[in-house]
């Protein structure tokens, strides 16, 4: 896991959108929106990120690649390891 927002020299963590065109909720399924949209209309994208002096914005995980196996340990799938699974074995962007 190990992204952090006092990580040097860019800030990283899981990106954040808010605009008129981003998706207020799921239809009828506030569960759903509460844990996609927070109160103040940011969507959770899932992907982890940073923005870079050139205010450029890398993608360099997914949220979701990182879970729990157990109590208090965490267990990280890079993005490598599901290409290797993958047909798509040719590229690491599908």
């Amino acid at each position: 896991m190990n992204y952090f927002s006092t990580d040097k020299p860019y800030p990283r963590g899981e990106i954040q959108v808010r605009s008129a065109g981003v998706f207020k909720g799921y239809y009828k399924d506030e569960e759903k929106t509460r844990e996609a949209v927070d109160p103040e209309g940011w969507l959770a994208t899932g992907d982890i990120g940073f923005m870079d002096h050139r205010g450029c914005l890398t993608i360099v995980d997914r949220k979701k690649n990182i879970f729990k196996v157990s109590v208090n340990k965490w267990e990280h799938k890079p993005p490598e390891e599901k290409k290797k699974q993958s047909r798509f074995k040719g590229s690491s962007v599908v």
